[in-house]
């Protein structure tokens, strides 16, 4: 039998799933994806990434969306899921 949810842990639940991790998060999706690579996949992102992790780049996009150098291109427009 499952046991039944506390009112401190859906409290808790409530509270903290709505928080992101951000740039940590990217990161650390970016590093476990980048685990899982085979050897050959590896080698093509260290070819096309200058041999940048994804970790590293992961946050890229952000980093840049509101940055005016990059408005010509459109990137500060990209509607956001919030």
């Amino acid at each position: 039998m499952i046991n039944p949810i506390s009112f401190l842990d859906l409290l808790y639940l409530l509270m903290f799933s709505s928080l992101d991790w951000g740039k940590t998060g990217h990161q650390v999706v970016g590093a476990l994806a980048q685990q899982q690579l085979k050897s050959i996949t590896h080698k093509a992102f260290d070819v096309l990434l200058d041999s940048a992790s994804l970790a590293f780049i992961s946050t890229y996009a952000d980093e840049i969306k509101y940055n005016p150098k990059y408005r010509a291109l459109g990137l500060g427009t990209i509607s956001t899921c919030r």
